[in-house]
């Protein structure tokens, strides 16, 4: 429900962008050292499990180990060239893609790497030479289309940097990445015209426009000398995102105290441009997949001064679990950097995430003290402690965070619903119920609200028929989700309707097979059906799957004398 520290790179909104105060205490974590294995089939061997195991620094040292005694073995070549990418070590992974090349022509990332070589080297057609063998298919099918048109940008090949982006255009999903690169083009080219009409449809295209688009269309703006429409543009967003700080300073930039940065892109800042497009569609499709990782590192190679790259690349490391990469990352980012309070939000979950919990904590709440007006970092802290079945604790700092809101609005039912979830598993049902009912009031079509309190009174015998309802209209919403469909299965076992109990909850059981709550239900139901035996092997099996540990008692005592006679 409440995801505090998302950044949607490419999506609506940045929930928030600023830093101020002092940065946390950097983490206490030791640099790995590099493996050294005892021969060269070893050092293969172990790099294949390094990578399996998401270590890729392992897996590239290692690999670089076995490369040394087999010099020639192009198998060895790729794997080393491929680690080292994903590492970022750029340098060592130039010398290994000219290697490559010379052995496999074909090969297309080394090539792609040497072409960002040399367009930062100034020799944009070498470069163009060498993408135009690269087959078209697969991703570089996305991918190809904008690298070739900066690389004819930087050549001043206007015409052909069109022609290589309009296979874009012709593909409705990704008709906004064509604009926005027609636009970035047409600011380089010098163009305010052509500029301007790709922004604009930029704008129309989307009613709520992303935070790139926002941020393109006011830059253009205010560099025309038109910090009026600029504001107007900046407002809106403001308007649709509250919380944001990440337009603070453009709002200084349009009262005339700061002067807008260029809009122009260099050559390497558009080939970095181009990438990091590619790479968060990457991400957002196969999250903390090793092709994204690569182009973002080759991102920061070209631009290193990239705040919204450096935070795709710690979100990378975070989905591979690597949470201590991840959070060097994040700290990289400067304290004047519109992500820094985003970035510092996200080490404090890599922090609890790597046990750390007492430090993540601490950072939580150092950030709330610096602005006693925001609430997330209280509600996040919240949420640490209530995914540690710290329910008392969390209430207490979702208390806090509450206090800080002047006016509950739509944007905080996740925050009221996260409050329920801590308040109820306290003790606190009626405040819980409370919250839900005022959450629903914000949401009445969450199905994740609706779930929580129908089932609440389904459990507590209350409100049963209203609850069942709230429960059918939660299906219907997510069929497929197995938490969901159990409540509703449980809601016709309270209800007494012992055949829609059944047929629910087997398919509970089928959603979601590894979940002990819902084979707890179902081997209620069995055993209510007169289908003993089975009963038993539900529970037997709910045991097995780690159930909270207030109901093992309960379990092993169904499975030694049955339920009850109701």
């Amino acid at each position: 429900m409440r995801s505090a520290v998302a950044v949607l790179l490419l999506g609506p909104a940045l929930s928030a962008c600023a830093q101020t105060g002092q940065p946390p205490a950097p983490v206490a974590a030791q640099e790995p050292v590099p493996i050294q294995a005892q021969s060269p089939l070893g050092a293969y061997l172990a790099s294949s499990a390094a990578a399996t195991a998401g270590d890729y620094a392992a897996a590239a040292d290692l690999s670089m180990q076995a490369l040394a005694a087999d010099p020639d073995n192009l198998d060895l070549m790729r794997r080393a060239f491929v680690f080292s990418t994903g590492e970022g070590r750029i340098e060592q992974s130039v010398q290994l893609a000219r290697r490559l090349v010379q052995r496999d022509p074909e090969f297309p990332l080394a090539q792609m790497v040497l072409a960002f070589e040399d367009v930062g080297a100034g020799r944009p057609a070498e470069a163009e030479k060498r993408i135009a063998r690269l087959p078209r298919s697969g991703i570089n099918n996305l991918l190809l289309p904008v690298v070739g048109a900066w690389i004819a940008t930087a050549q001043g090949k206007w015409d052909a940097a069109q022609a290589s982006l309009k296979p874009l255009a012709d593909i409705s999903p990704l008709a906004g990445l064509y604009d926005y690169h027609t636009a970035l083009i047409a600011a380089r080219k010098g163009n305010q015209a052509e500029t301007e009409a790709a922004i604009e449809a930029l704008l129309k295209a989307d009613e709520t426009p992303p935070l790139r688009i926002v941020e393109l269309a006011g830059l253009f703006y205010e560099n025309a000398g038109r910090p009026d429409k600029a504001k107007a543009i900046y407002d809106v967003y403001q308007s649709r995102n509250p919380d944001t700080l990440y337009l603070t300073n453009a709002y200084k930039r349009v009262a005339g105290k700061v002067p807008p940065p260029r809009l122009a892109l260099t050559d390497r800042e558009g080939l970095a441009e181009a990438l990091f497009d590619v790479a968060s569609l990457i991400q957002r499709e196969r999250q903390g997949n090793e092709t994204a990782l690569i182009y973002t590192r080759l991102v920061l190679h070209l631009r290193p001064d990239f705040p919204a790259a450096q935070m795709l690349l710690a979100e990378i490391l975070e989905n591979q679990n690597r949470e201590a990469a991840a959070i060097k990352v994040y700290q990289t980012i400067g304290p004047d950097s519109p992500f820094r309070w985003v970035a510092r939000l996200r080490v404090a979950g890599n922090r609890d995430a790597m046990g750390d919990t007492d430090g993540a904590l601490a950072d939580l709440k150092q950030m709330a003290l610096e602005r006693p007006e925001r609430d997330d970092a209280l509600g996040y802290a919240g949420d640490l402690l209530r995914q540690h079945s710290r329910f008392a604790e969390a209430v207490t700092l979702y208390d806090s965070a509450f206090g800080r809101i002047p006016k509950i609005e739509r944007r905080h039912a996740s925050l009221l619903f996260n409050r329920a979830i801590a308040l109820e598993r306290s003790g606190q049902v009626d405040r819980a119920i409370e919250d839900l009912q005022r959450a629903l009031s914000l949401e009445p079509d969450q199905p994740y609200i609706l779930n929580y309190l129908g089932y609440t009174w389904v459990d507590q015998g209350k409100n049963l028929d209203q609850g069942r309802k709230m429960l059918e209209k939660a299906v219907e919403l997510r069929p497929r989700d197995g938490a969901i469909v159990d409540s509703l299965g449980w809601a016709f076992y309270r209800l007494g309707d012992l055949p829609r109990a059944v047929r629910w909850l087997e398919r509970a059981v089928e959603l979601k097979p590894g979940d002990a709550t819902v084979n707890d239900h179902l081997g209620d139901v069995y055993w209510r059906t007169g289908r003993q035996r089975e009963a038993r092997f539900q529970w037997e099996r709910a045991l097995k799957l780690g159930p909270e540990p207030k109901d093992i008692p309960l379990i092993e005592q169904k499975l030694k004398q049955g339920l009850p006679t109701p």
